[in-house]
């Protein structure tokens, strides 16, 4: 499966810091940002930097680039801040010069907000006070609720280093090369590895943990599982035992399991008695949780490896499993995209669906490139239920999958691999992004096309149950 053509367009860049004098501190600035998952934004504007497709005037261009970092701002300032950057891009003129003009007439508008902490800057939730303006693309992680498809594109998380793990199709193996990915007999089956959310946000990750820690042929670490959900088994003491102890020992009851005391506590601002409330709430959302049984192995799971050992680790692996975990998207999809495309693990994505007959609809929501990716021959999927509750049926058809389907794959995954890496001065995700932007721009520009609300596109390979695995 080739790389597409890029579909191309006239590009107007708008920096909106500069035109509203909306500067970030370098202070505030968070440090190599550049690798940061959330900074597609910044890989973006430095791609159209001397980009063939950009134009010096807004009245040649097809799209207006809203140059303005509000992922970065979100993550370094949070809300205050951003809703500032968003009140100067809304009140800009450039932009949106007349909300009058046809679809055909007006470029659309390009605004970029991956992080999923903050939303759309018109999300009613963040206290902004502004519709969603006419001709918005909005550049984001995944669709979300009541956004439309239509007017969403999905772009892949930032993986911009190692160097060999961004490498081109045609690269030379070099010193920066782990060593050569193992021979598929002599691999472990499957890997899963990443922060598991508190249980009260998701226990997509938790279960599926809880299934495979007892897999010979499985490797499932985290670096925070035993503080996210390990530390409440302080709860076994009972409530009787927590009373008596002083205020201090209850907000710290978690220090010894996380390792890391500024990462979880409760408020010594509070009184002793609410703090005792708070706590013994948290006990009450896990009380499904078999602490005995788990305890032990939650801790052997915990583990914080150094980068390059735990990609050399998945490389040694079949298949890494990608669930959702905080939010519903995660940058593992595209780490995943590029471990494949160096040869090592075939993704198997885990779908927030109920059951197989929303998976089109799953896919091209959470998914980059549908339009022009067949995921079924880069990958397998698998329902969020058949994950969290009935893994042992998903390993047995991994079990079964041939080395030469598997190599099918690999390859398959190796041609697209530049479509979902960041290297500077190369033709790699930030022009296959341009180029999703400039295929939706059009499809808005065309005067036939109807409720380009709706999902713009048909699926890339039709039906995807195919690769469903359960």
């Amino acid at each position: 499966m080739p790389l597409p053509p890029l579909v191309p367009c006239a590009i107007y860049v708008h920096d909106v810091h500069a035109a509203h004098g909306v500067q970030l501190p370098e202070s505030y600035t968070p440090p190599q940002w550049i690798h940061h998952q959330y900074a597609a934004e910044l890989w973006l504007q430095r791609a159209l930097e001397a980009h063939a497709w950009r134009v010096s005037t807004p009245s040649r261009a097809r799209v207006i680039f809203a140059a303005a970092n509000f992922s970065m701002w979100c993550v370094a300032r949070k809300l205050f801040s951003r809703r500032k950057l968003w009140g100067a891009a809304a009140a800009d003129g450039v932009l949106w010069p007349s909300r009058n003009l046809s679809a055909a007439a007006a470029p659309a508008v390009l605004l970029t907000s991956q992080f999923r902490n903050c939303g759309p800057p018109w999300d009613p939730a963040f206290l902004t006070g502004a519709a969603r303006p006419p001709r918005t693309l909005l550049l984001q992680d995944v669709v979300m609720g009541a956004e439309p498809e239509g007017l969403t594109v999905i772009a892949p998380f930032v993986v911009s280093r190692p160097p060999w793990l961004v490498a081109g199709r045609d690269s030379t193996r070099t010193h920066h090369f782990p060593p050569l990915p193992l021979k598929w007999a002599e691999r472990k089956l499957i890997f899963m590895a990443g922060h598991v959310p508190k249980v009260y946000i998701s226990t997509t990750r938790y279960l599926i943990w809880r299934q495979l820690r007892t897999q010979s042929d499985a490797t499932v670490i985290s670096s925070s599982l035993n503080c996210s959900v390990g530390a409440y088994a302080a709860c076994g003491r009972g409530k009787e035992y927590w009373a008596s102890r002083s205020h201090r020992e209850i907000t710290r009851f978690c220090w010894e399991a996380c390792q890391e005391p500024t990462t979880c506590g409760l408020s010594m601002r509070r009184s002793k008695a609410e703090t005792l409330s708070a706590f013994w709430r948290g006990c009450a959302q896990h009380t499904h949780i078999n602490y005995t049984a788990e305890a032990a192995d939650m801790a052997r799971s915990t583990r914080r490896l150094p980068h390059a050992h735990y990609l050399e680790l998945a490389m040694a692996h079949r298949f890494c499993l990608v669930a959702p975990g905080d939010y519903p998207s995660t940058h593992k999809i595209t780490e995943a995209m590029a471990l494949g495309g160096a040869g090592g693990c075939i993704p198997v994505f885990v779908l927030q669906i109920q059951s197989k007959h929303k998976l089109e609809h799953a896919v091209a929501r959470s998914l980059p490139y549908t339009r022009w990716l067949d995921y079924c021959k880069v990958a397998y999927l698998v329902t969020e239920p058949a994950a969290t509750y009935d893994i042992e049926r998903v390993l047995v058809k991994l079990r079964a999958v041939s080395e030469a389907e598997a190599m099918e794959k690999l390859e398959e995954l190796r041609s697209v691999r530049d479509a979902f890496v960041f290297r500077p001065n190369a033709s790699t995700a930030p022009d296959f992004i341009l180029s999703e932007i400039c295929a939706r721009a059009a499809r808005m520009a065309n005067p036939q096309t109807k409720r380009i609300e709706e999902r713009p596109d048909s699926l890339a390979g039709g039906s995807h149950s195919r690769c469903l695995l359960a």
